[in-house]
């Protein structure tokens, strides 16, 4: 199984930052900065249609839990910056 666990700065900006994958079984963004990140599936994601991460907390996506792991997810913050890791596990290569 590859494993590709990486380190994510968020700006104000929404960023696609979890690329399509149809290969990936799980994707975990775990949020480490002093504010709430906020994801989405569209490049339209805005702190007010987001759904939040809190500081400390994270967002798995999983066939196991029925949130689709392979689609696209990007992340913005409201101001400043944010510190996030991404772990992200397929049964395929490394794309």
């Amino acid at each position: 199984m590859v494993y590709k666990p990486r380190a994510v700065t968020v700006t104000t900006t929404p960023a696609m930052e979890v690329n399509p994958d149809p290969d990936r079984d799980v994707v975990v963004i775990t949020n480490l900065s002093g504010a709430t990140i906020y994801w989405g599936v569209d490049p339209e994601l805005s702190i007010s249609n987001g759904a939040p991460i809190f500081n400390n907390g994270r967002a798995e996506f999983s066939r196991l839990n029925g949130r689709d792991p392979t689609i696209a997810r990007y992340l913005v913050i409201a101001a400043g910056s944010g510190d996030v890791r991404i772990d992200e596990e397929s049964v395929g290569e490394v794309r």
